[in-house]
């Protein structure tokens, strides 16, 4: 536990620290999404979509964290986010554990970023299957803040997502989207009164932290399993995100996938197996997870493998096209165009 409290104190330091744009996936048989146009006619599934456009989901859940996070953990913190959204100030959970978890700073950071900082566990706040917290601002700004923040992440996901995409087109254009409307931060700010995820949202800039805990905040609204990573080696500090796409983990790193307008998007880092990984430099034979309760893998249940290369991308491609009805993300690599197929 003090590995995390620290590693947590590390991450809120660098809260950040490691206009929107057209998205730019070249795509065919796909018409471009408008700003706050529905399109489509799916119903409400684990995304949160309703009714042909994507709906803020409030009770994100990461299942492939269940060997260490058990269900009472999120059945507290999905109380807690229920209590924050109508301005309470109690919630119910089953035990002390829970109560700890779900009012965890990184567990708010990286699920529900608004109150992180901002809504604090109080002492002796639980008791009885009630547990207790304590607001750091007036409720009513509080509110306000929550319903911008909410606001904000439905304009990303029906802007730059169709409604019937497949998981690996969501993870393909929020990585698109956030390569090139999202900025490193290259100076230190060691306290920015928020948590990483939230500032970056408000911001569109950030460094390691921040933009994986963004990236990976992004495709869980989308109703895929990701959740953010990193390692603490000798000579690379670094986190990205950990994502599984048709029952496969890989690793996908935004933060060097970021680029400028007019350049392409290149696909080095989008979707990485453990060992492509680290030949970049960055071990995953010890990494960290700030969902786990226990912050480092090798004391926990959960592994995170990423053994197939199904859906890589060779190193130094880039994206020239999206062709959905074909399920084909087509690059190009030394002048040659060449597709991977990413239908199940």
């Amino acid at each position: 536990m003090l590995k995390k409290w620290i590693c947590v104190v590390l991450a809120l330091l660098l809260l950040t620290g490691c206009g929107a744009v057209e998205n730019t996936v070249p795509q065919e048989n796909a018409d471009p999404v408008e700003s706050g146009e529905a399109v489509g006619g799916e119903t409400a599934g684990e995304s949160g979509q309703t009714e042909g456009r994507y709906a803020f989901n409030p009770h994100l859940t990461v299942s492939m964290l269940a060997a260490d996070v058990p269900e009472e953990y999120w059945a507290a913190l999905h109380s807690l986010v229920d209590a924050l959204r109508a301005g309470e100030d109690t919630f119910t959970c089953q035990s002390e554990d829970a109560y700890r978890w779900a009012t965890d700073q990184g567990t708010l950071n990286h699920l529900f970023p608004a109150a992180c900082t901002r809504v604090t566990a109080v002492e002796d706040g639980f008791s009885d299957g009630v547990g207790r917290v304590a607001y750091q601002m007036p409720v009513e700004d509080f509110l306000a803040r929550e319903a911008r923040f909410e606001a904000d992440i439905e304009a990303i996901l029906n802007d730059y997502l169709l409604p019937g995409d497949s998981d690996f087109e969501k993870c393909l254009k929020i990585y698109d989207y956030m390569s090139l409307d999202y900025q490193y931060q290259y100076e230190f700010e060691e306290n920015r009164g928020d948590g990483s995820a939230y500032v970056t949202f408000q911001t569109r800039q950030g460094q390691c932290v921040d933009l994986a805990g963004a990236y990976a905040y992004l495709l869980l609204q989308a109703g895929v399993e990701a959740v953010a990573a990193g390692c603490f080696a000798e000579n690379m500090d670094h986190e990205w995100v950990y994502l599984v796409l048709n029952g496969a983990g890989y690793h996908s790193d935004v933060t060097w996938g970021l680029r400028e307008m007019g350049e392409p998007l290149a696909l080095t880092y989008f979707l990485m197996t453990g060992q492509m990984r680290a030949d970049t430099g960055c071990p995953v034979d010890d990494l960290t997870v700030p969902l786990l309760p226990k912050f480092w893998v090798n004391f926990s249940a959960t592994t995170f493998p990423a053994d197939t290369e199904t859906l890589c991308f060779p190193a130094g491609s880039h994206l020239t096209r999206l062709d959905e009805a074909a399920d084909t993300a087509y690059y190009m690599l030394n002048g040659k165009e060449s597709g991977v197929y990413y239908g199940e």
